[in-house]
């Protein structure tokens, strides 16, 4: 669930910085591997979002409801619209590694770029995380 994709993420920010994507430096055979991997995982997000909202929307929280179903829905909407365009991209360059000449240590700023998009959605994803959904269970906080 939600706590597993914040684990996720606090993992994922590592992977840039070992080199795992980075075809500069003659690694450009990782770039399927992890960005299919990115992919599936990414995938998990829509999949909660649409089961929140929809549970969230039954018991009567929704967009109109108040301030927090505005700022919940706008917040975890946007940021899941985010990760679809992610896992886009990410599919781009996994078909692209595919192609002769695609992604190479010469044309690697892709790689570079969507690897820092993604980690970008993932640090977004920890304040989101730690703001809604645990500050919101200790008293005081709410």
């Amino acid at each position: 669930g939600y706590l597993g994709d914040y684990v996720r993420a606090l993992d994922e920010l590592d992977e840039h910085g070992s080199g795992v994507l980075q075809p500069d430096q003659g690694k450009s055979q990782g770039v399927p591997n992890l960005a299919c991997v990115h992919c599936v995982a990414g995938n998990d997000v829509p999949a909660f979002l649409t089961f929140e909202f929809r549970d969230f929307a039954q018991h009567g929280l929704t967009p109109k409801t108040n301030l927090f179903g505005t700022t919940f829905f706008t917040l975890t909407g946007f940021h899941g619209a985010h990760v679809i365009g992610g896992v886009i991209w990410l599919l781009s360059l996994f078909f692209l590694s595919f192609k002769s000449g695609g992604v190479t240590p010469e044309r690697n700023l892709d790689v570079d770029i969507a690897a820092l998009y993604w980690h970008f959605v993932d640090v977004v994803w920890i304040v989101i995380f730690t703001v809604v959904y645990l500050f919101g269970v200790f008293e005081g906080f709410n």
